[in-house]
């Protein structure tokens, strides 16, 4: 990358920062390409989990996915309280009422053994894996399973379940949400996604939408995004973000580091912060995707230049929301960049207040929220 300016850009070039935004979208799969998909489900049953937005709200959710099954897709059930133990054994999607009534007669109680739930429930998916299916564990719990010790056992042993090829969906519910950092950190170590099912509109809306069964498979594991800018055109420019996701660039072809995946329709999106050559002209760059892909079992690289004109004098409505998203973190994160230019909540809401996307809403009320609170530091 360029080298960084001093701390007092960019007003020492004079020049305005930009923003460029680079992404990447898991193609869409038709119904005759949906690879049948084994689930096996570890609900986690700890007295907890009886709270509202607990259980109830992961029952709903569940039984949406279950009713949206094909024939060739088959779940097991899995769940642990004092101790683990298995619900349903694998059992077709054409079954759906024998499924959702194992769900409809679980209930809350006890203690919480989360490690004894997770080995168990991979165990259970390794015996049901299938080559040409889609292999994962929903891990459904507030939360209050993975702390102190437990915590720090999971996440010792992700390396162990990661290597059995199977992914795992990570289902955050309950009304207290001090928890989430363990669930996220889970779903990073056993490559899948942490999924925090904050209500109950929101989960059935995740679940019409986001955690359809077309969209549970993996069309890439590793996936890995790379830009080289050209310093030609570009003087400065910094990855917003993702610091936890963050790769050595001599590692973007090293295939053995771990990186993320990609399911179908799933859209990502790093954002830079980028200052171009005063009157300087040409391409930005190149952006670089490299992933293995699990249709054809091999490693693929797809390039894409990124001329100069993509560029323009007003940013589109869903680039000034993630504009938004993205100052509301750092202002939130409060870290090395607020010595450069710490965000102001005030201008972020202005903006907001333009955006016309339902997230736009979400994001003012948390961005609210926060600011009474005094953002990180205070509760």
């Amino acid at each position: 990358a360029p080298t960084p300016f001093p701390v007092a850009y960019p007003q020492a070039r004079g020049q305005q920062a930009l923003l460029v935004a680079v992404g990447v979208v898991g193609r869409a799969a038709a119904d005759h390409e949906r690879r049948p998909l084994r689930l096996t489900l570890a609900i986690d049953l700890s007295g907890s989990m009886s709270q509202p937005g607990g259980f109830e709200r992961v029952r709903r959710g569940l039984e949406s996915l279950v009713n949206r099954l094909s024939a060739e897709d088959q779940v097991a059930i899995t769940a642990f309280a004092d101790q683990a133990r298995v619900v349903l054994p694998a059992t077709s999607g054409r079954e759906k009422s024998r499924i959702i009534e194992a769900l409809r007669r679980m209930h809350c109680d006890g203690g919480t053994h989360a490690v004894e739930g997770l080995a168990l429930a991979y165990q259970i998916a390794a015996e049901q894996a299938k080559p040409g299916c889609d292999n994962r564990v929903v891990f459904a719990s507030d939360g209050a399973a993975l702390s102190g010790d437990s915590a720090a056992t999971a996440i010792a042993r992700a390396k162990e379940w990661r290597g059995r090829g199977i992914t795992l969906l990570v289902l955050g519910c309950g009304d207290q949400r001090s928890d989430a950092p363990s669930l996220t950190e889970l779903a990073n170590r056993c490559d899948g996604q942490h999924v925090q099912l904050v209500d109950d509109a929101g989960t059935d809306e995740i679940f019409a939408t986001r955690l359809l069964p077309a969209r549970l498979g993996v069309l890439a594991r590793d996936a890995k995004l790379q830009v080289t800018w050209n310093p030609n055109r570009v003087a400065y420019a910094r990855l917003i973000g993702y610091d936890r996701r963050r790769i050595a660039d001599r590692d973007f072809r090293n295939d053995s580091v771990d990186a993320g995946e990609l399911n179908p329709e799933t859209r990502v999106t790093a954002l830079f912060e980028v200052i171009t050559t005063d009157g300087a002209a040409g391409p930005l760059g190149q952006a670089a995707v490299r992933y293995f892909d699990t249709r054809l079992e091999r490693v693929r690289e797809l390039d894409c230049p990124m001329p100069g004109s993509v560029l323009a004098a007003s940013a589109s409505p869903r680039l000034r929301l993630l504009a938004c998203a993205a100052e509301t973190a750092e202002w939130l994160q409060q870290g090395w960049w607020s010595n450069v230019r710490l965000p102001e909540p005030g201008r972020i809401l202005n903006v907001l207040a333009s955006c016309e996307q339902p997230a736009a809403r979400d994001l003012e009320r948390m961005l609210r929220s926060a600011s009474r609170r005094g953002g990180k530091g205070e509760k």
